[in-house]
């Protein structure tokens, strides 16, 4: 790595940024990562250059490979959802802006974790998670009104789904922490009189969407069909090659000549192949197409191998010359931007001369490439096998008829301007894909009788669906149900409509419908997406929920079946029914003991049973868990820490003094002295008047190899108590400095009398 090339182009490309020439700091930060490819800082940098630009699909590539380079940062997380949003692909922002909530909450960023829990709220205003989330958020940091809003929202929304009881509590704890608020008392009456609460409205979606789907319209291109598509990219290619063949263009490199390894090639000869190329482009631009496939053939028998050269020519010969022009398309859709365009041509050549079972094959690669443009680019892969077993499946049925149908339904529906727009508004209507649950293929719909009026009416239900027509959207997907009645994708998006209507109980018994008939096809992953989504609208139902827990074990995904545990428990304990949150806490335990040990996940749950078991004053019972705890992470210092204050508080003076004892000497023993200090420390801000504590905190400073170090220790944490307004404890450690005898004793003799007289 050249570190002065790095730096030169990161300052270039910073204040190209700061100017808003975002393209050319793209440039600039493209330079960065080819002296350091995997540099967070450039990776980060040109994906927010690209999202400026509209160049959606390439940034959220970059902002990919940015996360796994850091994934503890939450802006990649963060900046993918707000293309998300732009894109309108709500789901994959939905769960963005949760991860990238969840990271600036580690981070102790409370306001970014808002912003993006907000978000989550505009998208799916029924979502319980985002407004429960933001409350405890929201009451930590003392916005007290806020979180009386999102519980509220939180009640409105569970009583609408058929839960008075955890919508009457949670409208309790609201009042709890804001007596006086007049929403809380207006709701809380309410519901005592059995009332419904006002229907929840959120507020408007913050200003960043509509930027973006500006900068996307002004970077919108003309609605063209796929092989209009491909012979303009292919056009702009082969002008390219032409108008600079020198050695510096990078296109070069993809253009050679098939002598170019035979001496004596000479310059004339080069120049004359690529003057074939600028023929070829002039004759096709006059509307000259036998012209212009001859000029193309003759670049190519000149020496000229580039896929754009093939695909001109494919192109131009498909009416008149198969032959040739199979030949040349094969070659061409070794271009991933070529092939779709490719293989619809080469399939409805196939399928002009009744060989289906090769059009078929070609027409699903075709299909396969318009669907991934749907799709993140990890998913290509599981897509690309989903489409290879249905052709396989389809071309053991040698059913001349319905290979022909076939033929015909994925030329209809692709072979068309707008069909970018028609592909990609279908899958937004479908459920969000997942590892476990591969995306459906979007050819399924098409393998379906009556598939052209399906497809058409989906286009129109999502077109509904956006202008919020969701009774009309509904209807019409009730139409195609008719003509394809066990169609469980059609089901799905009947539910997901339902739940933008706020009829989730409707929706809730469509998904356990949908679910069980994955279940008898023997598709579980797919039943345990869907039963993921009912467990969401309704997070305390123990059916759906035990059910999930089931396929989960079934399928061999124990911690997945273990996680549902720990979040029923985590519902539980934001509704403060304590009780149930310990006890599933307790069934997570045992369910995460009966297979392979998992340490850090022990630890985990029984911290959060400890905290529950404070929370109540069960100080033994907390004991019993801390003891547990330590015997699995022997050198965690809070816990250590908390099995000397209960003791203490339990009124069992000598075990508390025998349990501090045993940590000196276990960190003594592994060379980790500070970490006893710390945490004698802390039980001295507790306790500063205990003799024990005093007399310990002078022992183990004595210990510290470097007496400069322990002094050190000591006055930061004397500023840490002081700060906090703990002037007794503080004392304690500057009368323990003192003690120690260090050169500038005086000084902090005269601190500890200021402390002393107030």
């Amino acid at each position: 790595m050249n570190q002065e090339n790095y730096l030169n182009s990161m300052r270039q490309g910073h204040s190209a940024a700061w100017d808003q020439r975002w393209e050319q700091a793209a440039r600039y930060y493209r330079e960065a990562l080819s002296e350091a490819p995997d540099d967070y800082l450039a990776l980060n940098s040109l994906g927010l250059s690209l999202m400026e630009q509209g160049q959606y699909d390439e940034a959220l590539q970059v902002y990919r490979k940015a996360a796994k380079r850091s994934p503890e940062d939450p802006a990649p997380q963060e900046n993918m959802a707000k293309i998300y949003e732009a894109q309108n692909r709500i789901e994959e922002a939905v769960l963005l802006s949760f991860q990238a909530a969840d990271l600036y909450l580690k981070a102790h960023n409370a306001d970014r974790a808002v912003q993006n829990l907000q978000r989550v709220s505009a998208y799916r205003p029924q979502n319980m998670r985002a407004h429960t989330q933001l409350a405890v958020i929201y009451e930590r940091i003392g916005r007290l009104p806020s979180a009386v809003k999102e519980y509220l929202a939180a009640a409105t929304i569970t009583q609408h789904n058929g839960d008075p009881q955890t919508a009457r509590q949670m409208v309790e704890y609201a009042l709890k922490i804001q007596p006086n608020s007049q929403e809380a008392i207006s709701a809380y009456e309410k519901l005592r009189a059995g009332k419904l609460l006002p229907e929840y409205k959120p507020g408007k979606s913050g200003p960043l969407k509509g930027s973006l789907q500006r900068d996307a319209g002004r970077h919108r291109e003309p609605l063209r069909d796929p092989v209009e598509d491909a012979t303009h990219y292919a056009l702009g290619v082969i002008a390219d090659l032409v108008l600079d063949p020198s050695e510096t263009n990078p296109l070069f490199q993809s253009l050679r000549l098939s002598n170019d390894e035979k001496p004596g090639k000479s310059e004339m000869e080069r120049i004359t192949a690529l003057n074939h190329l600028l023929a070829a482009v002039e004759a096709h631009s006059r509307g000259r197409s036998v012209q212009a496939a001859s000029e193309a053939e003759k670049a190519i028998n000149a020496g000229v191998v580039h896929p754009a050269v093939y695909f001109l020519l494919g192109f131009l010969s498909h009416e008149n010359d198969v032959p040739k022009a199979l030949q040349a398309l094969s070659r061409s859709a070794t271009d991933s931007k070529l092939a779709m365009a490719s293989e619809l041509l080469i399939g409805g050549m196939l399928e002009e001369e009744k060989n289906y079972t090769e059009a078929v094959d070609a027409y699903l690669r075709a299909m396969y490439e318009a669907d991934a443009t749907t799709l993140p680019v990890e998913m290509s892969a599981a897509l690309r096998l989903q489409y290879r077993q249905i052709s396989e499946q389809i071309i053991k049925m040698q059913d001349e008829e319905r290979l022909h149908y076939v033929c015909r339904s994925i030329n209809g529906q692709i072979m068309r301007r707008g069909w970018r727009q028609q592909v990609q508004g279908i899958r937004q209507l479908l459920p969000p894909a997942s590892p476990e649950a591969p995306p459906n293929a979007l050819v399924m719909l098409m393998l379906l009788p009556n598939s052209n009026q399906i497809v058409a009416g989906l286009s129109r239900a999502q077109r509904l669906v956006s202008n919020n027509d969701l009774l009309a959207a509904l209807e019409e997907l009730y139409y195609d149900l008719q003509l394809a009645p066990s169609e469980t994708l059609l089901h799905e998006l009947i539910a997901t409509i339902m739940i933008k209507r706020d009829h989730l109980d409707a929706a809730i018994e469509k998904y356990l419908l949908i679910s069980r008939k994955y279940e008898l096809d023997g598709d579980r992953n797919q039943a345990v997406r869907v039963l993921s989504q009912a467990n969401q609208l309704s997070p305390t139902n123990l059916t759906i929920r035990n059910r999930l827990i089931e396929l989960l074990f079934s399928l061999d995904r124990r911690d997945d079946a273990i996680r549902q545990y720990v979040d029923l428990a985590e519902t539980y304990y934001r509704l403060a029914d304590l009780d149930k949150a310990r006890a599933t806490y307790l069934n997570v335990l045992r369910l995460s003991q009966k297979g392979e040990s998992n340490r850090d996940w022990n630890i985990e749950i029984l911290k959060r049973v400890a905290d529950i078991d404070l929370q109540r004053l069960d100080w033994r019972q907390a004991l019993r868990i801390f003891d547990q705890i330590r015997g699995l992470d022997p050198e965690d210092m809070e816990t250590r820490a908390s099995l000397v204050e209960l003791n203490y508080r339990l009124g069992q003076e000598a075990a508390a003094i025998s349990e501090l004892d045993s940590a000196v000497t276990y960190y003594d023993q592994i060379n980790k002295i500070p970490t006893a200090m710390r945490m004698i420390s802390s039980l001295v801000a507790i306790r500063p008047d205990n003799s024990d504590m005093q007399s310990r905190l002078f022992a183990v400073s004595r210990r510290v190899k470097n007496m400069t170090d322990a002094i050190s220790l000591l006055d930061s944490y004397a500023d840490e108590l002081l700060e906090s307004g703990n002037k007794p404890a503080a004392i304690v450690h500057l009368e323990t400095i003192i003690a120690l005898g260090p050169p500038n004793t005086m000084e902090y003799r005269k601190v500890l009398e200021q402390l002393r007289n107030g």
